[in-house]
């Protein structure tokens, strides 16, 4: 039984995403090394683009998302991360469903080791774990 649920905040409305909603997504594995984990891991979840679709989001150049955790950390991304890559919103390491001991219920997860340009430092801190809540934003 998948944990976690997430709130899409966009325009004014609120869209709540249960966690049987999100593990009836598709689902994308993503294999990579994480600056927090050892070795290689595979994260399992849907896509970040396909969760905002099912939040009524369609995203716009310009968009920013502001991904906020459970512990307090929000940071800012550009929504066109998520058509660039496929960026996994994971609820599983390894076939182990993620905890908030382990970064979990939710963790935004980049596919860091299929492009170099993700092995910088400013995407790193765009990883958000312990994710609950996405507040999406039109272009200024």
């Amino acid at each position: 039984q998948p944990q976690g649920a997430l709130s899409v905040q966009y325009r004014g409305s609120t869209t709540r995403l249960s966690a049987e909603q999100l593990a009836a997504l598709p689902q994308r594995t993503t294999v990579t090394a994480t600056p927090w984990t050892d070795g290689t891991s595979r994260f399992g979840g849907p896509l970040a683009r396909d969760v905002l679709e099912a939040a009524g989001v369609r995203i716009t150049p310009g968009m920013k998302v502001e991904a906020q955790a459970l512990n307090g950390y929000t940071v800012s991304i550009p929504a066109q991360d998520f058509q660039r890559w496929p960026v996994v919103l994971a609820f599983s390491m390894d076939g182990k469903a993620l905890t908030r001991r382990d970064k979990g219920p939710l963790w935004l997860v980049y596919p860091r080791d299929n492009d170099a340009v993700l092995q910088d430092a400013k995407y790193d801190h765009r990883w958000a774990w312990q994710l609950s809540q996405l507040l999406v934003s039109d272009a200024p």
